[in-house]
């Protein structure tokens, strides 16, 4: 971190123990476990294309090559999709692609040799995920809210030890204004040993061993008409929720590009409610060659500046996402 960041980093530390603050994620988090939103969409049209040239394999590749090409938004590459599949498959093929790069046995293993304080072969895979949830733990944490589809934090959650005598924060998996699966907690505990915590999936939910909770494709946001819907229906639910927590408490931001609009209006529309205190965001410097480098310095300067006037505060950890990692394990040491 640089030292405007070191200081933006002690703030936060500052404000989180002494308040209560949310935590807003992104598919960053997952790491290598899921699969980033450019890479689902390209999965997702590989599907839909083959059905629509009837197993034409040749002329399915050259139609994503032609639609790639098109410099087409992702939403509209989405919104082709779902047109084409249908919206049964449509939720089906997206819950596959979501899950492809998981195994849950691989996952439990390697969290419970985390637990033990061993070393996974594939701990590096889920360390991100791993940081995220021991940071839902802390006393203070209100909620979280995210717009990952999957429940990767959940089972993460799940897999932490309970220590100190502390409480549980037990996930309770949520679309806006309603729950939808209460966590399974393993193992003999007592009831006090267990405090829910609120887990908003705002754009949707499609959880890894329980498909039937979300049965609706239309809880769904990802193609152009769903980030329309979502936008012109300004008084549901799920934008109530956010614009509540974003007006309410501080948040900290991390595996989020920050380039979702309705987002965005969210976060300005709460810094002209006068919310009278910060947000953070944790980001990678960006990463250029030489002799590029100190221009990229300035381009991370000038963003800083921008997300400044909504009143967003930039920790930019280094050019790799170790370095963000080490600074979540620095939040959740000072937590």
């Amino acid at each position: 971190m640089d030292d405007i960041s070191h200081l933006v980093f002690d703030e936060m530390v500052r404000t989180f123990s002494r308040s209560p603050f949310v935590l807003f994620l992104g598919a960053g988090v997952n790491g290598d476990t899921g699969v980033r939103w450019s890479k689902l969409v390209s999965a997702l049209e590989e599907k839909a294309f083959h059905m629509l040239s009837s197993g034409d394999n040749e002329l399915a590749k050259s139609l994503q090559k032609f639609v790639s090409g098109k410099g087409l938004e992702m939403t509209m590459r989405a919104e082709l999709v779902a047109r084409t599949l249908g919206p049964s498959a449509y939720r089906l093929f997206l819950k596959r692609e979501l899950y492809s790069n998981f195994s849950y046995g691989e996952f439990t293993k390697c969290m419970g040799e985390k637990q033990a304080g061993g070393r996974h072969s594939h701990a590096e895979k889920y360390h991100f995920l791993w940081l995220a949830a021991k940071l839902t733990q802390s006393a203070n944490l209100v909620a979280v809210l995210t717009l990952n589809y999957d429940n990767f934090l959940e089972m993460a959650i799940e897999a932490l030890p309970i220590s100190d005598g502390r409480q549980r924060r037990a996930p309770v998996c949520m679309m806006p204004a309603r729950p939808l699966a209460e966590s399974t907690v393993k193992g003999r505990r007592k009831p006090g040993d267990i405090r829910p915590l609120p887990v908003y999936h705002l754009h949707g939910f499609l959880p890894y061993l329980s498909p039937d909770l979300a049965p609706d494709s239309q809880d769904i946001v990802l193609s152009q008409n769903d980030y329309l819907r979502s936008m012109r229906e300004s008084m549901s639910a799920g934008n109530c929720t956010a614009v509540h927590m974003l007006t309410s408490y501080p948040v900290l931001f991390v595996g989020l590009s920050m380039n979702d609009w309705n987002l965005l209006r969210h976060i300005e529309a709460s810094q002209v409610a006068g919310r009278g205190f910060s947000h953070f965001r944790l980001g990678r410097q960006t990463n250029a060659e030489d002799p590029l480098q100190k221009a990229a310095l300035l381009y991370d300067r000038m963003v800083g500046q921008v997300w400044n006037m909504y009143g967003v505060k930039s920790i930019t950890a280094g050019t790799d996402y170790k370095h963000m990692r080490k600074v979540l394990e620095e939040l959740v040491d000072s937590l």
